[in-house]
Parts: C-alpha cells; structure tokens; sequence
C-alpha cells in the first residue's frame, strides 16, 4: 500500500519509486478498463440500433401483409 499522503487536492506527496511505478500501472490498468467498457458501450448501442431497425421493418411487413 501506499505511504504517500494524499494532500487536499487530490494529488499524492512524498511516494518512493515503487510506490510511483505502482501508481502508474494502476492508471494505466484503470485506463484500459475505461477504454473496454467504452468498447461494450459502442457495441451495445450498434446492437440496439440494429435491433430497433429489424423491429421497424418487421412491423412494416406486418402491415403489408393481408
């Protein structure tokens, strides 16, 4: 664990190298993380929007048909 202390803003006082480097790697693990569910997102939304427009055009056959 860290023994840096936190200061008011938000930023981190006083971490040794290890502690710097492991701090690093979280934020870039947090980051891919961030950048992975930004991924599913986008997929969810095309998934949606495919959906939505088979609906539609089965809705419009439906009509169509006698």
């Amino acid at each position: 664990m860290f023994k840096g202390t936190l200061e008011d803003d938000g930023n981190v006082n006083s971490l040794s190298g290890d502690e710097a480097k492991e701090l690093m790697s979280l934020k870039c693990v947090n980051l891919e993380v961030k950048a992975w569910l930004a991924d599913k997102d986008a997929e969810a939304l095309r998934c949606q929007k495919l959906l939505v427009e088979e609906e539609e055009a089965a809705q419009k056959r439906m009509e169509g048909s006698p």
